[in-house]
């Protein structure tokens, strides 16, 4: 199912407006650090959205199913109020990072829809699940689930029950 581009063949939909350089540079300075070069590439071709496969089957833990990635910029002119109230990446990051509600190589792009996040390592760019109702360490909680960004977004499946 990988596209001969490097690039996702998961279809996503009610993404914002299309990013430039500057709109992830912005994001960038303002989290203080740089996107890793797939997630970069991805938010390039999809600000935000939901992609049309989106469960994460594990062996070991309950399907994973994500309800969208966080947008870098939003449109002041959003007619979907649903959309309109989605946190952006920058704004999310901001928020967990200063209440150290996660390690800081971490960097939450998806949510499921019990407020747990799906992130990437920003040290190693593995992929990882971590819940965020448990009362564990980081360590203890957080779940792999995929050695890359790319790997991550392709193992996305449709799932035995599709409750979003």
């Amino acid at each position: 199912m990988k596209s001969s581009m490097g690039m996702s063949t998961n279809k996503f939909t009610k993404t914002y407006h299309q990013l430039t350089e500057a709109d992830i540079k912005a994001a960038e300075k303002r989290m203080g650090f740089t996107l890793p070069a797939e997630l970069r590439a991805h938010y390039l071709k999809y600000n935000g959205g939901e992609p049309e496969l989106r469960c994460w089957k594990s062996e070991h833990y309950d399907d994973n199913y994500l309800t969208g990635f966080f947008p870098i910029r939003k449109s002041n002119d959003l007619d979907d109020k649903e959309l309109a109230k989605v946190e952006t990446l920058d704004e999310t990051v901001v928020e967990l990072l200063e209440g150290q509600h996660m390690p800081k190589s971490f960097l939450p792009f998806a949510a499921d829809g019990g407020g747990n996040y799906f992130c990437i390592d920003r040290d190693d760019g593995k992929i990882y699940f971590l819940p965020m109702d448990e009362d564990s360490s980081f360590d203890s909680r957080r779940r792999y689930l995929a050695a890359s960004f790319n790997e991550f977004v392709e193992g996305l499946v449709k799932g035995d029950s599709e409750y979003l």
